[in-house]
């Protein structure tokens, strides 16, 4: 139970303050240490599991709507001159990446952030609202993204990170070619994704 909930809060806060960016006046502090007294004064399972219950609650009656979370997070972006949000879309494409890919372990802190429509096009054509995107950036190993794909073109990059076995989304995998209607449709595809993973109101507590 306790690690379920430990679940939700972390997802909780991730859409209410590092998406969203709101502030709770003390709220969520006060709504924390109230379960936390009844907690340590529950006598039993059957209150613990009542008073577990009562704290998700509340925290569901916060949570911020689709609309919300996406209209946020399309100002999150992340160029090489824009590092504010890196570790955040890191953190967020990891979630749905998961931990294992064709049976292997996927260490997280070994991955860096790769722009699928290289920096250079922002010089020349593109806005960082579309280069610095999490519908352009994957997650690859630092060799991967220093040595092999650098600005390659986006058929080449994608071969090659195939070869690899890479766990590409389904959306990328599909596509011929990138540019901004890519971009914007699998940012798109991405944050529902997210959002769906990081909604509590979705996660059944037991």
């Amino acid at each position: 139970m306790f690690k379920n909930v430990l679940e939700k809060i972390e997802k909780f806060h991730y859409i209410f303050n590092a998406i969203t960016q709101q502030r709770s006046s003390g709220s969520i502090a006060s709504h924390y240490s109230r379960y936390a007294i009844e907690l340590t004064n529950a006598k039993n399972h059957n209150e613990v599991q009542s008073i577990l219950n009562k704290l998700v609650i509340g925290l569901e009656n916060k949570i911020s709507s689709f609309n919300e979370f996406k209209t946020s997070f399309e100002s999150v972006l992340y160029t090489s001159k824009k590092t504010r949000y890196k570790k955040l879309i890191k953190y967020s494409l990891a979630k749905i990446l998961g931990t294992t890919s064709n049976g292997l372990s996927i260490n997280h802190n070994a991955m860096t952030l790769e722009h699928i429509l290289p920096e250079e096009e922002l010089k020349m054509n593109y806005e960082d609202r579309y280069i610095g995107s999490i519908g352009n950036l994957i997650l690859v190993d630092k060799k991967t993204n220093n040595e092999d794909l650098r600005n390659l073109s986006f058929q080449k990059k994608l071969k090659h990170l195939q070869q690899k076995q890479y766990p590409l989304d389904d959306y990328i995998k599909e596509q011929d070619k990138w540019d901004i209607k890519q971009i914007k449709e699998r940012e798109e595809y991405l944050i529902e994704q997210i959002f769906n993973y990081t909604n509590i109101t979705k996660l059944e507590y037991k």
